[in-house]
């Protein structure tokens, strides 16, 4: 009989646990190792913790018992999702693996499989190739060249190096740093970035919309240009490069004052050169 699971790491459970697996008794054998498993993590965990910066506002005895208490729950939660591994090898090591595994079996509930995970963009030629496709049908219904599209990404991702992500490692696909506001009924994500402030750069953590795809972000970005007034200057002069991105940051689309300047820059670089798109 497997023993019933503790809410949290219990050491009063875990002496129990080990005179139990003394006894040959595969299940508690398995269970011992996942409590010890959880009691590593928390203890990782409170590690973590303690080399934070400094005191919170709220900190209190009462708080760091709360979040002592939380961090067991969640190395738990952790070691019987597979953790680190310990738990595995320790019951390998007494040989037991296939008895624990089907005495287990019918109290764990199966876990979703996790999507995919993207390819991380390894540089800008990749990027340009991976996002051509969705910058010309985008450029095709705002009426400017896509290279200019591609440029103003490359400047908001870093070249997809510094792209929003979700907490698994998925991307978000937010390609051009549009945030999730109040009308945002979609997915979001938090991300630290930089705003400015009277051309005073500060950083701040804001939500940010999420995309199933970069044709999504692509298309949210068309939709959002077209349906605001502010940027009807902007569209007014699609057909000239350096005219729309000075009127799009102009209009309030980024807060950084050089904004046009360094999407222009990466516009004119060797990577968007009509030459080597050409190439590719």
């Amino acid at each position: 009989m497997v023993p019933t699971p503790t809410a949290y790491v219990d050491m009063a459970g875990l002496s129990s646990l080990r005179a139990r697996a003394a006894q040959d008794q595969a299940g508690a054998i398995g269970e011992a190792a996942i409590q010890f498993e959880a009691m590593m993590i928390a203890m990782m965990m409170k590690s973590a913790r303690k080399a934070s910066l400094g005191e919170g506002l709220f900190d209190s005895n009462q708080t760091d018992q709360y979040l002592e208490m939380m961090d067991q729950q969640v190395s738990l939660e952790l070691a019987r999702s597979g953790g680190l591994g310990f738990a595995d090898t320790i019951v390998e090591q007494f040989g037991f693996e296939d008895d624990v595994a089907a005495s287990e079996a019918p109290n764990l509930p199966p876990l979703p499989p996790l999507p995919p995970r993207d390819r991380p963009v390894s540089s800008p030629e990749d990027f340009v190739r991976r996002y051509s496709a969705a910058a010309r049908d985008a450029a095709r219904e705002l009426g400017v060249d896509h290279r200019l599209l591609l440029a103003q990404a490359a400047l908001e991702t870093g070249w997809g190096q510094a792209a929003p992500e979700l907490a698994n490692g998925q991307s978000a696909h937010n390609l051009f740093g549009i945030k999730a506001g109040a009308s945002w009924q979609g997915p979001r994500v938090s991300k630290w970035t930089l705003e400015y402030s009277g051309g005073v750069a500060e950083r701040r953590r804001e939500q940010f919309r999420v995309y199933g795809s970069a044709a999504e972000s692509f298309a949210d970005y068309v939709g959002l240009l077209t349906h605001n007034d502010r940027y009807a200057g902007a569209l007014s002069v699609a057909d000239n490069p350096e005219a729309f991105a000075k009127e799009l940051s102009a209009a309030g689309y980024a807060t950084d004052p050089d904004y046009a300047d360094k999407w222009l820059a990466i516009y004119n670089s060797e990577w968007l050169t009509t030459e080597t798109l050409a190439l590719k």
